[in-house]
């Protein structure tokens, strides 16, 4: 539920198609239908087991966005909250992504008109909403580290605030010996 109007999502069981809608609920129009679109996936979408996860929306639904995630092509995937049409794509992000699923192994945020993504790589991505485009990302790297993945922390976010993006660390399946520090 997005400012006035209830937003949905389905995917075929075969990923060859992606039905976007929305019913209004402003006062005199509730149950309305705002819109009901369908969208090709990618072909990659098709081939084996493919994860699809909800990423998240912007609390507005006027000039918003929604985001699903692919795991496999570890890339997001936008789409209007006006009209349901597919907006953009961004880049793929680390192949260490592709170990987590859902928001247990990512934090996925909306926040000042972008979208903020990191997970099991240690990176942080900020994506602009509008575009997809991926404006900056940032390590968090541990320079003493000897994990068995990267040198770089698992990132968790926290939340945002004031501007800023908090981070945090999580941990999954520790190894033997441990690492210093």
């Amino acid at each position: 539920v997005i400012d006035d109007r209830i937003v949905g999502a389905y995917i075929s069981p075969t990923r060859d198609n992606l039905n976007v809608w929305a019913v209004s609920l402003k006062p005199g129009q509730e149950g309305q239908l705002i819109f009901n679109k369908n969208w090709s996936p990618p072909s990659e979408w098709q081939t084996g087991l493919h994860v699809i996860h909800f990423t998240g929306a912007t609390n507005n639904g006027d000039g918003g966005t929604f985001c699903i995630w692919s795991k496999e092509l570890r890339k997001h995937y936008g789409f209007s909250l006006d009209t349901g049409s597919y907006l953009w794509e961004t880049d793929s992000q680390s192949y260490l992504e592709v170990y987590g699923f859902g928001s247990g192994e990512h934090s996925w945020f909306f926040a000042y008109n972008k979208l903020y993504s990191t997970g099991v790589s240690g990176i942080l991505y900020c994506y602009d909403l509008a575009t997809g485009e991926t404006l900056w990302t940032y390590e968090v790297e541990d320079p003493l580290g000897e994990y068995l993945f990267a040198n770089n922390w698992w990132g968790r976010i926290p939340f945002i605030t004031d501007g800023k993006v908090y981070l945090g660390h999580t941990e999954h399946s520790a190894i033997d010996p441990k690492p210093r520090g």
